[in-house]
Order: C-alpha cells, then structure tokens, then sequence
C-alpha cells in the first residue's frame, strides 16, 4: 500500500467517524422530541378525560400513566394510587420516599404540572378541580 492510499482510508475513515457522530446528534434530538410529543400526548388525554371515562383525572390510577420503571415502583412501594393521593403530598415527603431521586421527582412533578396540577394540594383545592368538568 502507497502512502497516498493510506491518506485516503484515513481520511474516509474520518469522514466516517464525523457522520456517525452526526447520526448520534440527530438520534438524540429525535429521543428528546419523541419524549416531548409522548408527554404532551399524555397530558391531553389526561386533560380530556379519556381515562377509563373517569369525571375527575383526581380519581384517575397511577398505573394507568405511563411512568418509568423506577417512578412506578417508587409511587407503588408509598401507597400512591390515585393521583389526588399524589398531589396531595408535599414535594419534600415525596422526594423522601425510598428510592426516590431527583430524576424521579422531577418527571412526578412535570406530569402533575402537565394536568394543572402541583405538589402539596390542599383537600379544598382539589375539591374545587374535581368539581369541574374535564370534558
């Protein structure tokens, strides 16, 4: 082999290390989209009551959101099944919980916010959601 061909497998040996690099850029900005339109998909069913044709999305169960493994578990273990049993706990007691972190409260704290929702509601706060209409 000449060594003006060994400059040239390197330097598509190159260029081919530079688009894979770019393929992981773009595979990530689509995961990142993707996450983005499953949530706010999410929320909208959640907002429209389609839940098992619930009146209220307070009575609606928290295995019937879509959660990671971790979060799912971690709501389970506490005895969460509801999510006005969820908003009804302040974010501190639930950061507290046993395994969980910030990752997990975090995606806890977006899904309740995406229903309209908060940590640390107060029984009249939600009484006045659950007598609104979600249709």
């Amino acid at each position: 082999m000449t060594c003006h061909q060994l400059e040239e497998m390197e330097r598509h040996a190159a260029q081919r290390r530079e688009t894979i690099s770019k393929l992981r850029e773009e595979i990530k900005y689509l995961q990142e989209h993707l996450r983005w339109i499953t949530k706010e998909y999410q929320s909208q069913k959640i907002r429209l009551g389609f839940l098992e044709g619930r009146e209220c999305l307070l009575d609606a169960r928290i295995d019937e959101l879509d959660w990671t493994v971790r979060a799912s578990n971690c709501l389970r273990m506490a005895n969460i099944f509801t999510i006005r049993q969820l908003a009804m706990r302040s974010k501190r007691e639930f950061a507290r919980l046993k395994n969980v972190g910030i990752k997990t409260t975090k995606e806890v704290e977006e899904m309740l916010q995406s229903m309209g929702l908060r940590f640390g509601m107060t029984a009249d706060e939600l009484e006045s959601i659950s007598n609104t209409p979600t249709k």
